[in-house]
C-alpha cells in the first residue's frame, strides 16, 4: 500500500538565507557629508584636527592632512607642499602665515537619518526581491514522495501553474 508524503517547505531556511545576502548587501549605504570651514589667523596658538589646506601667496598649496596648529606666526604640522599646477609635493612643516591667503579645514561627517533610511530601505527590497525571485524560480515547492517499502520515492513536484 503507498502513502503520500509532504516534504518539509525549504521556505524557511531560504527567507533566512535571503535576509542574511540583503543585509551584507546593503552594509554599505553610508552617506556622508563635507564640511569646509575657514581656519581663522590668530596669534594665540590654535590647534585644527581635522586637514587643513593653506592657499599661499605665489598659488601654491599647502595641505596639512592631520591637520595644523595655527599661531605665533607660522602653521605648523606635517604638511605637503605643491607648486601651482604640480601633482608632485614636497615635505614642509611649517609655513609662515604672512604668506598664506587663505586657509579652509575639512571635517567628513555621517549623515545618520538618510543612512539608516537607505540601508533600511535597501534590506527590504532585497530581501523582497529575494523571495519574488526565488518564488519565481521554484514556485510553491512541494515536493511529494510515496513509501515504497520503506523508501521514499520521489512521486512529483507541484510547482506553480502544475
Amino acid at each position: 500500500m503507498r502513502q503520500m508524503l509532504l516534504s518539509r517547505s525549504p521556505w524557511p531556511r531560504l527567507i533566512h538565507l535571503g535576509a542574511a545576502m540583503a543585509l551584507l548587501s546593503a552594509s554599505g549605504c553610508v552617506f556622508r557629508k563635507l564640511t569646509v570651514d575657514d581656519v581663522p589667523r590668530s596669534d594665540a596658538m590654535t590647534v585644527v584636527r581635522s586637514p587643513v589646506k593653506a592657499h599661499m601667496l605665489d598659488g601654491s598649496t599647502v595641505v596639512f592632512s592631520n591637520g595644523a596648529a595655527v599661531g605665533g606666526g607660522f602653521v605648523k604640522g606635517n604638511g605637503a607642499h605643491y607648486a601651482l599646477g604640480s601633482t608632485n609635493s614636497v615635505a614642509v612643516s611649517a609655513v609662515p602665515l604672512d604668506s598664506v591667503v587663505g586657509m579652509e579645514s575639512y571635517q567628513i561627517s555621517v549623515e545618520k537619518a538618510a543612512t539608516t533610511l537607505a540601508t533600511t530601505g535597501a534590506i527590504v527590497v532585497g530581501a523582497v526581491g529575494t523571495v519574488a525571485i526565488l518564488k519565481a524560480i521554484f514556485g510553491s515547492c512541494p515536493t511529494f514522495y510515496s513509501d515504497s517499502s520503506g523508501t521514499p520515492i520521489l512521486e512529483a513536484e507541484g510547482f506553480s501553474y502544475s
